[in-house]
C-alpha cells in the first residue's frame, strides 16, 4: 500500500525516476501501546544504561552492548505500537552483529570495497574524535583571536594539545598533531566525511562562538568524547 512520497538525498538510491521514495501507509500507523509511554520510557532508559556499561567494559569492542541496546530500542518501539516491519532495519543490524560473532557472513556488515593500494580508511570512531580535536583547536584559535593575541595559530595549537593532555582522553597529541588535524578538516569543507560533519555541527553551536575556550573544555569533559578508539593515533 503506497502513501506519502519523500524526496531523498543523492546518496540514497531511489526506486522512482523522480528521486522519491513512496512510503507505505500501513507503516505510518500505530496500534495501541502495550505499556504507558512514561513507564516504557523509564524502563528502556535503564536498559540502555545497562547496555552502555556492557558496551564500555565487555572487552568485545562493544558488540554485546550495542546488540542489547538495539534489542531494547526495538522492544520499546514495538511496545508503543510501531509496526514490526518498520523496525526491520534495526533488527537486521542486531542479527548481523550476531552473525559476526558466530563467524558467519552477513551482507549488512560486509567490508566495503576499496582500492587495493594505500592505507585502509580511518574508522568512524577515529574520524569523530578527529572532528572533535579539530573543534578544540579551532576554539583555541578563536579564543586567541578574541583576546587580540597575534600570531594566534601556533599558541592556539599548544593550548589545544595542553587541554587534551589535562583531560581524561587516553591520547597525548602534540601541537603539530592538533594543527594538522585542524588543517585537514578545514580543507574538507562541503564534504560528507564524518570528521567534517562533527566539526560543522559543533562549531555551529552558539557557545562555540561566544565562549570558545570554555566550549572546548566542556567538550573534553562531555560524554561525546568519552569513548576514544583504542587504536586511535593522531
Amino acid at each position: 500500500m503506497s502513501g506519502r512520497k519523500l524526496q531523498v538525498t543523492k546518496s540514497v538510491r531511489s526506486p522512482n525516476s523522480d528521486g522519491t521514495i513512496e512510503l507505505q501507509t500501513d507503516l505510518l500507523t500505530r496500534s495501541a501501546a502495550a505499556q504507558p509511554y512514561e513507564s516504557a520510557l523509564n524502563e528502556v532508559q535503564v536498559q540502555l544504561a545497562i547496555a552502555k556499561a556492557i558496551f564500555d567494559h565487555q572487552g568485545d569492542g562493544g558488540r554485546l552492548g550495542a546488540y542489547n541496546a538495539l534489542l531494547h530500542a526495538i522492544d520499546f518501539f514495538a511496545g508503543q505500537g510501531f509496526p514490526h516491519a518498520i523496525l526491520k532495519p534495526l533488527a537486521g543490524v542486531a542479527e548481523a552483529m550476531i552473525d559476526v560473532d558466530r563467524g558467519a557472513s552477513n551482507p549488512l556488515l560486509q567490508q566495503g570495497r576499496r582500492a587495493k593500494t594505500g592505507a585502509p580508511p580511518a574508522s568512524i570512531g577515529q574520524l569523530v574524535i578527529e572532528g572533535q580535536l579539530a573543534v578544540i583547536t579551532q576554539c583555541c584559535v578563536l579564543h586567541f583571536k578574541k583576546e587580540g593575541k597575534y600570531p594566534y595559530v601556533g599558541p592556539a595549537t599548544v593550548e589545544a594539545a595542553k587541554l587534551v593532555k589535562k583531560s581524561n582522553w587516553p591520547i597525548n597529541p602534540t601541537p603539530t598533531n592538533m594543527r594538522e588535524i585542524r588543517e585537514r578538516v578545514n580543507r574538507s569543507v562541503g564534504s560528507q566525511s564524518y570528521d567534517r560533519i562533527v566539526f560543522d555541527i559543533l562549531m555551529n553551536a552558539e557557545n562555540a562562538k561566544r565562549a570558545p575556550l570554555d566550549f572546548a573544555k566542556r567538550l573534553l569533559g562531555s560524554q561525546l568524547s568519552e569513548r576514544v578508539p583504542e587504536k586511535f593515533s593522531p
